[in-house]
């Protein structure tokens, strides 16, 4: 152990920190690179799939949910502009949910939560945690699940841009609450299309899911050797 200090306190040790954490880093970014790669692949195979065909109101397909944490205990959970429902404590520098949550809304796995007042600007994700509690001005609406993989591709496209653009209200704020949301027309596959597409797409998400895990222990890894380099 004294052997090991010594080495990172020589300039030999130095370099080879420097060597090791690059290589790490660059193994972060090669991976993030084939995320892209993949999410890519995801929205050409919602593009194959969507393509003419007939319109249905979402509403049809989705239902609000509005239960509350009341004493239960759970993770708050935020949506960012980038798509993503991130655990609040984990991405924020600091606390933003209130310490009493029983008024949070619960979120399980497969369930859609957005802002209303931030809709506009991309913030609206798919929930990929088991059990989650989301602040009380958000919408949290559910689905059967073979529709969540499609649905959580169509919130990403142009599309749907264009249909909150149209339906959001309010001069300063654009607002969008569920009973408009509803209204959103989406291309509807049928029932096989659908078996075939969520196929495809589980395998692209476990990809997703490997590479996301990999960069967690490899940023665990950096963090290790940061604090025994700089105490």
């Amino acid at each position: 152990m004294n052997n090991k200090k010594l080495l990172i306190k020589s300039s030999h040790g130095n370099n080879h920190l420097v060597n090791i954490l690059g290589s790490l880093d660059e193994k972060i970014e090669n991976n993030e690179q084939k995320i892209v790669k993949i999410k890519e692949l995801m929205a050409r195979l919602y593009e194959n799939i969507s393509l003419n065909k007939e319109h249905v109101k979402i509403g049809e397909l989705i239902s609000e949910i509005k239960e509350r944490l009341d004493n239960r205990t759970a993770k708050a959970f935020s949506v960012i502009n980038s798509g993503e429902l991130v655990q609040q404590d984990s991405y924020f520098d600091r606390q933003i949910h209130s310490k009493d949550m029983y008024k949070y809304k619960v979120i399980r796995k497969y369930d859609f939560a957005y802002n209303p007042s931030r809709i506009n600007i991309g913030s609206v994700a798919m929930f990929e945690y088991n059990f989650g509690a989301v602040s009380p001005i958000y919408i949290v609406f559910s689905c059967d699940k073979k529709y969540s993989y499609y649905i959580n591709e169509f919130i990403k496209t142009e599309q749907f841009n264009k249909e909150i653009f149209l339906r959001a209200n309010g001069s300063v704020r654009q607002s969008v609450n569920y009973n408009v949301f509803v209204e959103i027309q989406i291309p509807l596959p049928n029932e096989h299309e659908l078996i075939k597409y969520n196929n495809e797409y589980a395998i692209l998400q476990e990809n997703i899911d490997s590479l996301k895990n990999e960069n967690a222990k490899l940023n665990n890894l950096k963090n290790l050797y940061l604090k025994k380099f700089f105490g």
